[in-house]
């Protein structure tokens, strides 16, 4: 192959061949010289530029590549110590709630340990159950009046529920001789009718 002249498009050069002029790339040439050179011409330098140009290219794609692999590290790092924060925030939620519930006479301990369904829900009240009243339900936690029209109320008492408050998730009971309002929430989610008379 006989190089006549660089071509205009980086990486190419003009070349001849049996009578036959076209161009050729450079990676491909193992040895070039242009006409009345000697070697180590200018065409020699030019497949030599070239080779650098690509080495350097390479090192540049393989420094990109570090760089994103880098950034994907640094991102799962990131995503790791976020939901670490979030955990502890959620336990530090967690027990505020509980010393807020034992602060007002609930003990999660307690229910966990009676181990049902009908302690820690609370009363859940429907058409179905008020059809029932009046009836038996158990105290599931200490209740302290906060008003005269409200009952106080032990855990492990058995109150008389008479019938749903207009308030929603209080329920008007009956305890020995006196009469008020109780919250759902401090209640066992099970009643017992009492017979009508």
């Amino acid at each position: 192959v006989r190089v006549i002249t660089p071509f205009e498009d980086e990486g190419w050069v003009v070349a001849e061949m049996d009578g036959k002029r076209g161009i050729a790339p450079c990676p491909y040439l193992v040895k070039m010289e242009f006409p009345n050179q000697a070697t180590g011409g200018a065409g020699s330098d030019y497949a030599e530029r070239s080779k650098k140009e690509e080495i350097i290219q390479r090192q540049q794609e393989e420094r990109i590549r570090e760089t994103e692999a880098r950034k994907l590290k640094e991102e799962e790092e990131r995503e790791a110590t976020r939901q670490e924060q979030e955990n502890v925030d959620n336990e530090r939620l967690r027990q505020e709630v509980e010393d807020a519930m034992k602060a007002n006479g609930f003990s999660p301990s307690k229910a966990d340990a009676k181990g049902s369904d009908d302690v820690g829900k609370g009363l859940e009240m429907d058409r179905a159950k008020e059809k029932l009243l009046p009836a038996d339900c158990t105290a599931a936690w200490d209740f302290e009046a906060a008003g005269d029209d409200e009952l106080s109320f032990k855990e492990g008492e058995t109150l008389v529920l008479l019938e749903r408050d207009q308030d929603e998730g209080w329920m008007f009971a009956q305890k020995g001789a006196q009469k008020g309002l109780v919250p759902c929430t401090h209640l066992m989610n099970k009643i017992v009718p009492r017979d009508k008379e």
